[in-house]
């Protein structure tokens, strides 16, 4: 299969032109915050395009393209020689990129070597999550990519942002704070998009839920890391204290079919509601009386900082990170290993002040290290050094002096 481009037939030069590199443009926290990105970067002075491993079209495209962006598509990852031709040609035909910025954690290795081939100057690995490295030791050969593809970030990478410390720490190693390269930039979101007001009856109605039900909510796609069939046996006790109560969901992905029997079999499939993609999540999360996330392993959870933006109390598992919690926001962490029926008591507690109503007026997110507006215009300083390179040539080129990227 070709690769393919969607959108404007050329950029325009007198601009920084930007090659993103994702998996797909499927709804979730990395895809979401690349498009408010690109709705609050200069776009008079940025161009952003994407590189998406899907062979099909996804959910957010349109709106990427709508705002300028170009869309490629290089759906070859299992084999990398085919897959280095193929971003070899996007940025040879449908450039020159004055950087390459990857979202694919250790795959990055590979991007980024490719972009230092083709002498891009400026190439940026970014770290959003924490990959699980028991099972990379009980994986010979998956501990050998990891480790292979994070020695060629290393010697490649003229950056490295990451969402959070840990994620740094994860693809940059332990010593990163001591290498000037690697910096944490939080993900962040419009917070004029959360703020609170009266909610809406006939919202909530659509959704077949009474007004004053008491509505759990979560927001993540369907795969093993976020543990949904945990959050069915919570909100299974839950129904104990709680009988009148509502869970929505909000994902997709490969376990939500494994999800719906589940509720079948425990004859609760009555009370949940499972949405699948959405656009409209902040007019969602408002609909909401308490926010959960019981997830396994997380970075820096954007569907988290969404939901203290909405002023949601929040109940999640004692794994995430501090560094997501938003001042003055009602979060309560629990570990794993506690009872669903602690979990349920919990969550009942905390939504139950929920319907006290929550305050009006601008969000809590508005002018933090969360707020959009922050983290684009550190993007567009970053970007624009790929105008102004740093003394020490041989960094943006990795081929000075007969070396070759990995």
């Amino acid at each position: 299969m070709k690769s393919e481009s969607r959108g404007p037939s050329s950029p325009d030069p007198r601009r920084v032109h930007v090659l993103h590199v994702i998996g797909s443009f499927r709804p979730g926290g990395v895809e979401t915050w690349l498009v408010n990105v690109l709705r609050h970067v200069d776009r008079s002075r940025f161009q952003l395009d994407f590189l998406v491993h899907d062979a099909a079209p996804c959910l957010l495209e349109p709106e990427a393209l709508a705002l300028g962006a170009r869309i490629h598509r290089c759906p070859h990852v299992r084999r990398p020689a085919r897959y280095a031709r193929c971003l070899g040609r996007v940025l040879q035909e449908c450039g020159p990129f004055d950087a390459v910025h990857s979202h694919v954690h250790a795959f990055s290795g590979l991007v980024l070597g490719v972009a230092a081939w083709h002498r891009v100057p400026l190439r940026i690995a970014h770290s959003h999550t924490t990959a699980a490295r028991e099972s990379l030791l009980r994986r010979p050969a998956r501990w050998c990519y990891s480790t292979a593809m994070r020695r060629a970030i290393d010697r490649v990478a003229t950056h490295g942002l990451a969402c959070a410390e840990a994620p740094a720490q994860d693809l940059f190693g332990r010593d990163w704070r001591d290498d000037a390269r690697w910096q944490v930039l939080r993900c962040g979101i419009d917070p004029a998009l959360f703020e609170t007001g009266e909610r809406s009856g006939s919202a909530r109605a659509a959704l077949g839920l009474e007004d004053d039900a008491l509505v759990v909510g979560h927001v993540g796609n369907f795969h093993a890391v976020k543990n949904h069939p945990f959050l069915l046996r919570v909100f299974e006790a839950l129904l104990d204290i709680h009988p009148s109560a509502y869970l929505v969901c909000i994902g997709d992905g490969p376990l939500l079919a494994e999800v719906r029997s589940e509720a079948c079999r425990a004859e609760i499939d009555g009370r949940v509601r499972l949405l699948g993609q959405r656009r409209d999540v902040p007019a969602l999360m408002r609909l909401f009386d308490v926010f959960v996330l019981p997830s396994r392993l997380e970075g820096l959870p954007l569907a988290l900082v969404e939901a203290q933006a909405a002023r949601l109390p929040c109940v999640i598992s004692d794994i995430v990170t501090l560094e997501a919690d938003v001042p003055g926001s009602r979060v309560v962490r629990l570990s794993l290993d506690r009872s669903v029926g602690s979990w349920a008591r919990t969550i009942v507690g905390l939504a139950r002040t929920a319907h006290t109503g929550r305050p009006a007026g601008p969000s809590p997110v508005a002018g933090t290290v969360f707020d959009i507006a922050t983290g684009a215009r550190r993007l567009e300083s970053l970007y624009s050094s790929a105008c102004h390179p740093p003394h020490d040539a041989r960094l943006l080129d990795p081929m000075a002096e007969g070396e070759r990227p990995c």
